[in-house]
């Protein structure tokens, strides 16, 4: 992500909620927001906020903070400058400052503070991996500051900066032992939450967060206390930038991507107990940061442990980029020994080249070019995942495609089309700007297991206004045509490495797919599609709609053109009910501003099935609508208050979606007469 230079505060990522366990139809009131404040200099001031949708009142089912105070300013997208978020407990609101409330002022003094990295045995918190001066095991070596003039001295004063210390007096008051209270930004982690038991009106939730200071951050959602604190060993060299702070220095990039979780819940008592055979993982990787992931258990979320840590560009991962997506869980079977094996998995694509940042055609790539399957538990032995199959350019793979040549950075898309709880499809999308389909034929061999082929490509080999990349995830969806259960695959195009280009005629896509295995895969190309641009669907004349309807049914799928100059879809897209809702970004003129979160944000609704338009502004029908917030925007959420009324959320801004009917809860009961 290049291009940023603003002093003012921003949230790239979708809101942290979560379901109610106690009511699966909505999710709790409690909202949660990652902000982060960029700078020029190395060292970007992040935080974490609560608020509420408000369940009563004038501001009922908008985000509120204390008081019911209306959170978001309509003008600017953003936080209002009179709204408290909760966890605030001074008396002057925090409102759009970055710096102020939220779990940044609520963090511990240094000394009673668990931050641990990792350097041996699984349990993170045993005296070798506390991050402390004290840890004779964290050298100045592994800091990377053996070239400091005293590096001794400065080791014991980077960590405790890095416990929270106060130690460069960032508030001016003379005192460099009390507690700093800052974090590290959250540019593209979203808060994940788990539920550890509690009530409907008091549930238990712990809260988890990455950040570009390089911590897995845990919180206590009640008061936003820190619960504990993680940073990876590959990233203890970054505190010394991140300290210094000097201009010649870039931001770093540390634990810069989202948290995938998978919670078991062996007994169903909405209670998260190691006696009870429950468990609750997290993963996570680097994105900018690096080429790794790691695993978390946190069953015990006061005694976190290391299950395993991949190893990108080291083999059996040879093939890892940059680990940009989030992992997915998954279920599979093969037969191994004659046996047949199910076992939990995630399922990883290869990762992004950061070499594609400055292509400005489409070129292939010496990394990222894969799709891993690895087992999702504890290893066997030691601290590396198992791989059960993968799929790349080479002999290496179990499954050798000799046409992937480009990184995937998005996550990969599975589904389970028979319903017996084993993934048997997935689809991915790469920097070539194509869509890659694999079937798994469960209970096969390794080496049978899967087969793949490309289905889509869009785009062009040496013309650059063409060259069309795919950074998001596929969204896939089931409809119905003539009767027939079909796939919908949905996606647009957009460089995000350099948002403020001009140079790319970007589309948004939907390409249908078979719902069975097909005999053979066919590479479909944009001539294929019907081009719904024109909206003739839905405003021509009679003959022009019924035209229109006849050649969208025979074609392939649809594509629209952006609508505005450098138009370009950043994030995944989000269907409802047969409307798809995706944002998008127009930069300004380069010579206005380089500022790339000042320019201007859309949300866009169109019908799954003719691409016509989902929203009205003033009783005309439009494919968009502008928000408030001119950053980039994250993927839209979809967000179902306490009453059951849905929300499209994007940061935090929300709309209404257009005519959605939604399952509500009755009650009922059987009479004895």
């Amino acid at each position: 992500f290049r291009g940023v230079g603003t002093d003012t505060g921003s949230t790239f990522v979708v809101p942290g909620s979560t379901i109610s366990q106690f009511n699966l139809l909505t999710h709790h009131e409690d909202v949660y927001f990652a902000v982060f404040k960029p700078s020029s200099l190395p060292r970007w001031r992040g935080n974490l906020k609560k608020y509420k949708i408000g369940t009563g009142g004038a501001n009922i089912n908008a985000f509120v903070g204390q008081n019911n105070t209306l959170a978001v300013d309509p003008d600017t997208g953003f936080f209002a400058e009179r709204v408290k978020s909760f966890w605030t407990r001074s008396a002057t609101a925090d409102g759009a400052r970055v710096e102020r409330g939220g779990a940044a002022m609520e963090l511990p003094q240094p000394d009673n503070r668990n931050v641990y990295t990792y350097y041996s045995g699984a349990d993170i918190t045993i005296k070798n991996n506390i991050l402390d001066k004290n840890n004779a095991d964290i050298t100045t070596a592994m800091l990377g500051i053996t070239a400091k003039a005293d590096p001794d001295a400065y080791r014991s004063q980077l960590l405790d900066w890095a416990r929270g210390m106060d130690v460069l007096d960032a508030d001016g008051d003379g005192n460099k032992t009390e507690a700093r209270r800052e974090m590290g930004d959250p540019l593209h982690s979203a808060p994940v939450t788990i539920t550890y038991g509690g009530t409907a009106s008091a549930p238990d939730f712990t809260l988890f967060i990455t950040t570009n200071e390089g911590y897995l951050h845990a919180f206590d959602t009640d008061t936003g206390a820190e619960i504990f604190a993680f940073m990876p060993e590959e990233l203890l060299p970054n505190l010394a930038i991140l300290y210094d702070n000097v201009k010649t220095d870039a931001h770093p990039y540390g634990l810069d991507g989202s948290i995938t979780k998978w919670v078991h819940d062996a007994n169903g008592d909405g209670d998260i107990e190691v006696s009870d055979g429950d468990y609750a993982y997290l993963y996570f990787g680097m994105r900018r940061g690096g080429d790794h992931y790691y695993a978390l258990d946190v069953t015990d979320r006061r005694n976190p442990k290391l299950m395993w840590v991949l190893d990108g560009g080291m083999p059996p991962y040879a093939e890892m980029g940059q680990s940009w997506a989030d992992p997915v869980k998954a279920k599979v079977a093969y037969t191994e020994n004659d046996s047949r094996v199910t076992k939990d998995v995630l399922l990883i694509s290869g990762g992004y080249d950061a070499d594609q940042d400055n292509h400005n055609v489409r070129t292939a790539d010496n990394e990222g070019r894969a799709v891993f399957m690895i087992e999702a538990g504890y290893p066997a032995s030691g601290t590396t995942p198992a791989l059960i199959w993968s799929a790349g350019n080479g002999v290496g793979h179990d499954l050798n495609l000799s046409d992937m040549h480009y990184s995937i950075p998005g996550a990969v898309k599975a589904g389970d089309t028979n319903g017996d709880g084993l993934v048997d499809i997935m689809f991915v999308a790469d920097l070539g700007g194509r869509i890659w389909r694999f079937d798994v034929d469960n209970g096969a061999a390794i080496g049978n297991l899967v087969s793949a082929g490309i289905v889509a490509d869009i785009s062009a080999t040496d013309d650059a206004a063409n060259t069309r990349r795919f950074y998001a995830d596929v969204d896939a969806t089931t409809y119905i045509q003539n009767g027939r259960t079909a796939i919908a695959l949905t996606l647009g195009s957009g460089w995000r490495a350099n948002p403020l280009s001009e140079i790319v005629n970007d589309r948004f896509y939907m390409i249908k797919q078979s719902f069975s295995k097909p005999a053979s895969y066919t590479t479909l190309t944009e001539s294929d599609l019907y081009n719904a641009t024109a909206n003739l669907a839905g405003r021509g004349d009679d003959a022009v709609r019924a035209q229109a309807r006849h050649d969208l049914n025979a074609a392939a799928g649809w594509y629209i053109k952006l609508e505005g100059g450098g138009e370009k879809v950043l994030a995944q897209s989000f269907t409802l009910q047969s409307q798809v809702y995706f944002t998008a970004y127009e930069p300004k003129p380069a010579s206005f501003t380089r500022n790339a979160a000042a320019g201007a944000s859309y949300l866009y609704g169109i019908n799954l099935y003719d691409a016509t338009p989902v929203f009205e502004v003033g009783n005309t029908p439009v494919r968009r609508v502008q928000l408030s917030s001119g950053n980039i925007s994250p993927q839209p959420k979809l967000i179902i208050t306490p009453d059951g009324t849905p929300k499209i959320t994007v940061a935090a801004e929300a709309k209404d979606p257009s005519d959605v009917k939604l399952v509500k809860k009755t009650y009922w009961f059987q009479s004895t007469n």
